[in-house]
């Protein structure tokens, strides 16, 4: 079912995965590729630049395939593009470890029936959030579609190991997130009108973090406003209390962690405190998150 007159799909995906798994991904792809142009990335980042192209050659639908930091690629690529093209369509194929922004969105996890829904090409316009950061003394813009951290967070994740992740999922964060307790620092939070310190930042566009897990209950893709959830103490008793929350799959249950929404949030901290943006360390503090109602149109 490929492009009919006008249609034009992109797939862009890594090649360089491996195992069994990533082979029968990649004969997967092979399958629909008389239906749709194959765009391999080349490195890390260069989804970012073959997305922004798709834009400007003229595709109508971009596909993500593979995780969460595939995805984020190439919505920046398409937010990027200085063809302003708002009907351009965001398509998922889930090939990664978490897969946060597709379950958020109901896509299936698996090759054919994801494929089914791009087919199908029913669509939702989606807020897209942003993160204006500086490096080197220049300011940066970077687009996230699902989650955004600090503090222990974001020092989690730079100290997980690649391989733990991809054998024990978000089971390794909890482990990585024990091991930076001791290094965790505080984090000035200014949210809309308001201002709070926290040991761990977390910000939400949608419901879901770290898989299924739903650590922001009210939160929603098509409000206009991004959920803030912190903790301003989080010692070793309460990171095992985060623990059992987290294999509970939500948040409700835990005291630890208070909730908000605003439009706009601003993080400070040390100069060498970070920031990660849908699983990836992309920066360091101060960053000033903000969104873009319904600037993304993704296929559901």
């Amino acid at each position: 079912m490929k492009h009919k007159e006008n249609k034009q799909w992109c797939v862009i995906f890594n090649p360089t995965a491996r195992g069994d798994k990533a082979a029968q991904f990649r004969k997967n792809l092979e399958s629909v590729a008389s239906q749709v142009d194959l765009k391999p990335t080349y490195a890390a980042g260069s989804a970012i630049t073959i997305a922004e192209e798709a834009v400007e050659a003229g595709y109508d639908t971009v596909i993500a395939a593979g995780g969460d930091g595939t995805v984020n690629e190439v919505v920046n690529g398409m937010a990027v593009a200085k063809t302003k093209n708002r009907k351009i369509k965001l398509g998922i194929i889930p090939f990664g470890t978490m897969n946060v922004f597709a379950r958020e969105l109901k896509i299936p996890l698996d090759f054919a029936s994801s494929w089914n829904r791009i087919v199908a090409h029913q669509t939702r316009e989606v807020d897209l959030p942003k993160a204006t950061f500086s490096v080197n003394g220049k300011s940066v813009e970077k687009y996230f579609v699902q989650i955004a951290g600090a503090g222990l967070d974001s020092r989690a994740i730079e100290l997980m190991d690649w391989k733990t992740k991809k054998r024990f999922g978000s089971l390794a964060y909890i482990v990585s997130g024990l091991k930076a307790l001791g290094s965790c620092p505080v984090i000035k939070i200014e949210a809309d009108e308001n201002t709070f310190a926290g040991k761990i930042v977390l910000i939400g566009n949608g419901r879901l973090y770290g898989g299924p897990f739903e650590f922001f209950p009210g939160a929603s893709l098509t409000d206009g406003m991004l959920s803030l959830c912190m903790a301003s103490r989080l010692n070793f008793s309460a990171a095992l209390r985060l623990t059992r929350t987290v294999i509970l799959k939500s948040i409700k249950q835990s005291s630890e962690f208070s909730q908000i929404k605003a439009k706009e949030i601003t993080l400070t901290g040390s100069p060498d405190s970070c920031f990660q943006l849908d699983g990836d360390v992309v920066g360091q503090l101060p960053v000033k998150f903000s969104v873009e109602p319904k600037r993304l149109r993704v296929i559901v």
